[in-house]
């Protein structure tokens, strides 16, 4: 005879949701700030801090009381920088002057530059003439150079008297410099304070 099938078993069936217990409503937990210490090491509670509500907190000013308004409070005319961390006009007026003034520190050294390759162009132009027999005076030579200077400070709005005096000292140098002389350089340092004295009877502003 066939065997029959054994039979399944049969699991019993699962609890539906209704069916399922209900759990205890979770309540909210209260979550407690973490301890703060006093500062002075006690162990006590620290005191919050004085919430600062106005901008005048900040500056340092006590906040207005009841009644009272910002046009009521006397404001100052004027802070200094300490006060508003701003600089005051007579410190921004300076600090334009530094900085124009560091630019014609800038220009003077080029100046002194050009000044300086000139010289050691005329020591070659010394040599030259006294190796050909050349003259040192040269009046044509001395006219040009002035009238080109002349024409310069012409066209571009300087002081034409200005250039032509400052050429004749660097052409008298030169010339002096040719001729062997040798100029009185020991007393340079002496002269400045000499100096400094005729351009400030002679000029009325400085730079």
């Amino acid at each position: 005879m066939p065997r029959r099938p054994a039979a399944r078993r049969r699991r019993p069936p699962r609890p539906g949701r209704r069916d399922r217990p209900r759990s205890a409503a979770r309540l909210p937990v209260p979550v407690r700030p973490p301890a703060q210490r006093h500062p002075g090491g006690s162990g006590g509670p620290v005191l919050p801090c004085r919430l600062m509500t106005t901008p005048n907190d900040v500056l340092g000013e006590p906040p207005m009381t009841s009644g009272e308004t910002d046009t009521t409070r006397t404001v100052p005319a004027a802070r200094t920088r300490r006060d508003t961390g701003r600089p005051s006009p007579a410190e921004e007026r300076q600090a334009v002057l530094s900085e124009l003034r560091a630019e014609l520190d800038a220009v003077d050294a080029i100046v002194l530059n050009a000044l300086l390759i000139r010289y050691q162009c005329t020591r070659r132009i010394g040599q030259a003439k006294e190796s050909h027999g050349i003259p040192v005076m040269q009046t044509g030579r001395v006219r040009l150079v002035l009238e080109r200077a002349t024409a310069f400070g012409l066209e571009h709005g300087m002081n034409p008297l200005a250039l032509q005096d400052v050429f004749v000292t660097l052409i008298e140098d030169a010339c002096r410099a040719e001729e062997g002389a040798v100029p009185p350089i020991e007393t340079a340092w002496d002269r400045i304070a000499e100096l400094t004295e005729r351009v400030k009877s002679g000029a009325h502003t400085t730079h």
